[in-house]
């Protein structure tokens, strides 16, 4: 069975940032999780552009500093995240 949108982006989330999948909440962000830094942060993008099949613009990127931006952004794109 393949796993929704909804959990691969949590499943994405946790193994990019190394926390563990309860921790992926909205209102975590960068200066939360001291594995979040300039590289994974490209490294989350990379692969949610590759996983989601989308181009992120550079506003969007600047902007996605907590879980929740990053899934409010997905949603702008049509996917649940």
């Amino acid at each position: 069975m393949k796993a929704s949108s909804s959990q691969r982006f949590v499943n994405l989330i946790s193994e990019i940032l190394r926390i563990s999948p309860q921790d992926v909440v909205d209102t975590i962000g960068m200066d939360d999780i001291s594995t979040w830094d300039s590289l994974s942060h490209m490294q989350l993008i990379v692969t949610i552009e590759s996983d989601f099949g989308i181009e992120l613009s550079a506003d969007e990127i600047v902007g996605m500093r907590t879980i929740g931006k990053i899934r409010e952004v997905l949603h702008s794109k049509g996917i649940e995240a």
